[in-house]
């Protein structure tokens, strides 16, 4: 996974061609992202070393 920043100087995370960008906190301090693209529903979970979580 890489990291990128968007044109508004945000973090984006980069998976396989997708991009995703932060939505909201979860508990347990994990951070939920979501797709960039309107209409996919895809999101991934981030702990706060920024490692996928299951």
């Amino acid at each position: 996974m890489n990291s990128i920043y968007s044109e508004k100087q945000r973090d984006l995370f980069v998976i396989d061609q997708y991009k995703f960008r932060f939505h909201k906190f979860l508990k347990n301090n994990i951070e939920r992202c979501c797709c960039c693209k309107k209409t996919c529903k895809s999101y991934i979970h981030l702990n706060s070393d920024n490692n996928d979580v299951h």
